[in-house]
This record gives structure tokens, C-alpha cells and sequence, in this order.
């Protein structure tokens, strides 16, 4: 049977769809509510403030729906990834609940007087478990108190068919993701055809088209895409009778669309002004070849950015590169050093792509020149990570933490303000609940690329969004496994070579110390915490540019003492993260 790991309600339909990751679907209508939901105790979250559901000790859900109750109020309830995972939560609740209370009690908070007959509940318990009302549920024995949640089972129906028969069919769906070999393709125009018919679709955000259902019966499932010469011609094929699976299309030499700003010509016969821009480093910068690139000088971006030594500039750093107008200043006029090293990353790429293939104008004439063509940066999601370390650099993930930390640690500020788990779309109602997995997926969906809607530290291992690498490189999702804890463990962002033992690297991740930190590779979660590594990994877009990066020797720099990169992009170096996410 699957794993399904999310689950949304078709309220008006009464249709409970389940989907795993490899893209199977299961259907569930008729039936009872508990039966559709897998919450045979018609368990239901905690409410927000705002009314939103935020189950507090529930943590196996995969979804929530929204039903009419015994008085035809919408309320919200739990969707279990399975019965048992549903059965175990209802006996969770009696426990945590219910213990020291009679079963009368119990039954009276569990089935209040103002939505259920609770009388007659009563009865009933007694009735199907043989139970007295009287009996205290810690008192117990253990087949006693599983009486007591089967007759709770079949009071709340889930095994009632009376209003439809239970009908369920398992679906298999697969996905597709266009990429250009290093970022998801937005916005691409494709058609799917299937048994003559064909259907006019377009990728989402993060490159991916939406889910293909298989129709066995209807033949082979192709995939167009039109050419640079404007005729359709198939990118792939998928067998509608195999397994659903998740497929990576690497669009190159194809006409690639997506919006861009439109283009004002200058009509002026002289040298307009050069506006200022924007450059984050990459990996290999130096500030001698930005400069030349822009047209500027070491000294002009140096004082921009307050840089206090030209030789040290580390990926992820945005630089401000002043405005150049014609009437230049002694110090626009300095000559940058001469240097034939190349930004990293900028070879030419066949694809044409007007989105993310920005032209530069030449002197400064026509449109203006903007960032280096996004599809030759390293890691854009790396941006995303130090610009929010920057942020919350000294900053703490609660008030407990901040209070704990004030007596080590000088320089913390306060408490982290953003709920990454609420960027991501989980509804924990704040960070004490694990959250490096949701700051990754939180600068990974920031920069377009497909993400996981979890705070599961291991999601790229079983997410078929992700492929592993040999190495690390820039930006690689750093896994982590804790041999003590099952299932438990740590993601983070490969960052920077340090110095200390052979082969150490920094990563860069959340709850690292219950901030957003640096720690070390090795000396950190594999000597002192005994972790054990999992693997790399990097977005299935980005992979066929992580295979280039790999052969790259410099991609994680030079060696550099940690708390030099620390200071650099303005952390707060606490000590070794003790997170077990």
C-alpha cells in the first residue's frame, strides 16, 4: 500500500483525495466521514485565533477537512495518513485527555451535550464495551480500554454505509518538471497528447506541469513542446501501464517562455547613464572581475558595500553597484586590476530563454544592464538563506530559547519573527516544532524551485524532487540522519570550505543552535553530535548543472577560519547545534 503523505477534502462533493510521493492518487467518496478521513474517532484539531486549524500535540495528520457536523456547522477534522495512525491518535487522546476521569466523564467532554446526544453515548460505550460508566480510565486493563475505543469507533461510524457504499480507487498520477539544466522553466507552454486527444497546458512556478493522470487504456502519454522553429516536437513519452514516477524534461536549444519587462530603445545618439544594480556573489568572484563586468572599479563597489578587505568576498554577498554617469569621479576613473578570471558559472548556454537570459547593453547605450543571466548563478536559493541570516543573525526561535541563551551568548537580539513552517503552507503555530527541513524548503520555494511541504528533516531522500550528488557543492541540501533517533536527523546548505580538519565545509541552515547559523560539516554533526551522513542532494532542475559544479574544485572556496564567515554575512556563531530534527 502507499505512503500517503498529504491529503486534501472536497467538502462539497464529500471526496477525500489521498497522493503519495510518487504521485498516486487514492479516491475515497461514499461511505462515512471517520472511513474517508482515516479518523475513525472524528478527531479534531486545535482552532487559531483566526480560525484556522493548529492541532498543538497531533503531529501525524496529513491534512484537514472541513465538514458539516451533527448540527450543520462547519468544523474542521483530522485526515490520517491510515486507520491505524488514526486508531492510535484516538487512544492518544484518551490518554492525554481523559486519564484520570471516569468513563461518564470522559464521554461528556469528548462528545459535548451541545452537538451529541451524550445520554445516549453513554449507553452505548457501556453497551458495546461492557464497560461501566464508572470505571476510571487509567484503571483500565489493556483489553478493557480497547473495548472502550472500539465502542467509540462504532459510535462515531465508521463503519456506516447507510448513506452510500464506501468506494475507493487508487490513481496513478505522474509529474513533470521542465528545466533549462540548472532552474525550473516557469511558464512553458506544453501540450499533452493521449490517444488523439491533446490538451494546451503550462508549467507553474517552480517548472512543473500539473499532475498527469495515466489512462492505460488510452495508449502512450507524449509531451510537446513547440522548437525554436516554432513546430511542436515531443520532449517525452510516458508509459500510461508503469508505475507513476517523476520525470525531469532538459529543455535545450527550444524556444523557453516566460515574462519579461518590456524594452524601451534609446533613440538618443549619445552615452546614456548606467542606473545601478544588483550582483550576488558566486562562487569564484573576485571583486576585480565584477567590477570589470559592470564597468566600475574595485574602489567604487568596495565603498558602496563598506567592504573592509577587496580580497574577501564570499558567496551569497549582494553587492550594490552605484549608478555610472557620464561626468565620472576620480574614483570611478581608477583602473580595476586586470584579471582574466571569469564570474563562475557564466558559460554560454544554447537555450534561449527571455526571462532569465537578460541582455547587457553595449556602453551604456539601449536597455539597461541588469543582474548576470539568472540560469548561470550557483544555487539561487542561497541568496534566499544568507539574506534571512542576515536578518536573523543573533536572533532565537523563542522566548524559552532567547532566555536560556542571553547568559552565553551576548549578542542575541530577540526572537525570530518569520514562521517558516507557515511560508511553506504547515500550520504549526510556531518554530518550537522542528523547522530546519521547513527553512530549506522555505529558500528553495523563495527562488522558484520545487520545494516539500514538510518539516521532515530526511524529505529529500524520499522526495523524487531531489537527486543525490557524489560531492558537495555550493547549495547542496546536506542530510543528516541521528542513529539514536529514528527517522530524526538534520538538513542544511552546503556553504564554504573552513579551516580544521581535512575535507570540513560550513553548511548554512535553521535550528542550528535554535537560530539561523554556521556550523561545521564535520567537526560539528559528524564528530560531535555522531550523525551520520545521509547524503547530498540538490532540485532535480538543478542537477544536470550540480554534475558540471561537481568537477568544479573551487566550489566551496578556499579554506577560511569559520567565524570569518560568520562575521562576514553578520551570524551569530553559537555552539554545535544540539537539533535532532
Amino acid at each position: 500500500m502507499p505512503k500517503w503523505l498529504k491529503a486534501k477534502y472536497d467538502t462539497e462533493n464529500k471526496i477525500a483525495s489521498y497522493t503519495d510521493q510518487q504521485g498516486n492518487f487514492l479516491i475515497r467518496s461514499g461511505g462515512s466521514l471517520p472511513w474517508r478521513l482515516n479518523n475513525p474517532g472524528n478527531l479534531r484539531p486545535a482552532i487559531s485565533p483566526q480560525g484556522l486549524p493548529a492541532p498543538k500535540k497531533v503531529k501525524t495528520h496529513i491534512g484537514f477537512a472541513q465538514a458539516k457536523n451533527k448540527d450543520g456547522a462547519l468544523s474542521y477534522f483530522l485526515i490520517f495518513p491510515d486507520y491505524e495512525t488514526g486508531v492510535n491518535e484516538l487512544r492518544n487522546n484518551l490518554h492525554r485527555l481523559h486519564s484520570n476521569k471516569r468513563i461518564s466523564e470522559a464521554i461528556e467532554a469528548y462528545a459535548p451535550r451541545k452537538e451529541n446526544n451524550t445520554n445516549r453515548y453513554i449507553e452505548q460505550v457501556e453497551l458495546f464495551s461492557g464497560l461501566s460508566r464508572n470505571q476510571v480510565i487509567n484503571t483500565l486493563q489493556a483489553g478493557e480500554f480497547e473495548r472502550l475505543v472500539q465502542a467509540i469507533i462504532r459510535i462515531e461510524g465508521y463503519n456506516d454505509q447507510s448513506k452510500g457504499p464506501r468506494q475507493e480507487r487508487l490513481v496513478a498520477a505522474s509529474n513533470v518538471t521542465f528545466s533549462d539544466g540548472s532552474r525550473p522553466i516557469a511558464n512553458q507552454p506544453a501540450i499533452i497528447q493521449q490517444g488523439g486527444q491533446q490538451k494546451e497546458t503550462k508549467t507553474t512556478a517552480s517548472g512543473r506541469l500539473p499532475p498527469i493522470v495515466h489512462k492505460p487504456e488510452a495508449g502512450p502519454i507524449d509531451i510537446l513542446v513547440k522548437n525554436t522553429k516554432g513546430t511542436l516536437e515531443k520532449v517525452l513519452s510516458i508509459d500510461p501501464t508503469a508505475e507513476a514516477k517523476h520525470y525531469l524534461a532538459v529543455l535545450e536549444q527550444w524556444v523557453i517562455h516566460g515574462s519579461s519587462a518590456s524594452h524601451q530603445p534609446n533613440n538618443s545618439s549619445q552615452k546614456t547613464s548606467r542606473p545601478s544594480a544588483q550582483y550576488v556573489v558566486q562562487p569564484g568572484d573576485t571583486l576585480s572581475n565584477i567590477a570589470k563586468i559592470f564597468k566600475s572599479s574595485v574602489p567604487t563597489i568596495q565603498q558602496a558595500n563598506n567592504i573592509k578587505n577587496p580580497n574577501r568576498i564570499y558567496p551569497g554577498l549582494r553587492l550594490h553597484i552605484p549608478a555610472k554617469n557620464n561626468a565620472q569621479t576620480d574614483t570611478e576613473k581608477t583602473s580595476a586590476p586586470q584579471t582574466t578570471q571569469q564570474p563562475a558559472n557564466t558559460e554560454k548556454r544554447t537555450t534561449t530563454n527571455t526571462e532569465t537570459k537578460p541582455t547587457r547593453s553595449k556602453d551604456g547605450l539601449g536597455s539597461p544592464i541588469v543582474l548576470l543571466s539568472s540560469d548561470s548563478r550557483c544555487a539561487p536559493w542561497m541568496e534566499i538563506a544568507i539574506d534571512e541570516a542576515k536578518k536573523w543573525g543573533g536572533y532565537v526561535e523563542s522566548q524559552q530559547a532567547l532566555k536560556s541563551k542571553k547568559a552565553r551568548h551576548k549578542k542575541v537580539n530577540g526572537i525570530i519573527e518569520t514562521n517558516y513552517h507557515k511560508e511553506i503552507g504547515l500550520n504549526f503555530p510556531s518554530l518550537e516544532t522542528a523547522w530546519c527541513a521547513s527553512f530549506v524548503n522555505f529558500c528553495l520555494k523563495s527562488s522558484k524551485y520545487e520545494f516539500e511541504k514538510s518539516a521532515s528533516s530526511q524529505f529529500p531522500k524520499w522526495s523524487k524532487k531531489f537527486k543525490k550528488i557524489d560531492k558537495p557543492i555550493y547549495g547542496a541540501l546536506v542530510v543528516y540522519a541521528n542513529p539514536k533517533k529514528k527517522g530524526q536527523g538534520h538538513v542544511c546548505l552546503a556553504y564554504h570550505n573552513i579551516n580544521g580538519i581535512e575535507n570540513d565545509f560550513a553548511v548554512l541552515g535553521g535550528n542550528q543552535g535554535d537560530s539561523i547559523t554556521l556550523n561545521k560539516h564535520l567537526g560539528t554533526y559528524i564528530n560531535s553530535l555522531g550523525y551520520e551522513l545521509v547524503g547530498y542532494f540538490v532540485p532535480a532542475s538543478y542537477y544536470n548543472f550540480a554534475i558540471k559544479e561537481i568537477e568544479n574544485a573551487k566550489s566551496l572556496g578556499e579554506k577560511i577560519k569559520l567565524d570569518v564567515l560568520c562575521n562576514n554575512i553578520s551570524i551569530d556563531m553559537f555552539k554545535a547545534s544540539t537539533s535532532t530534527r
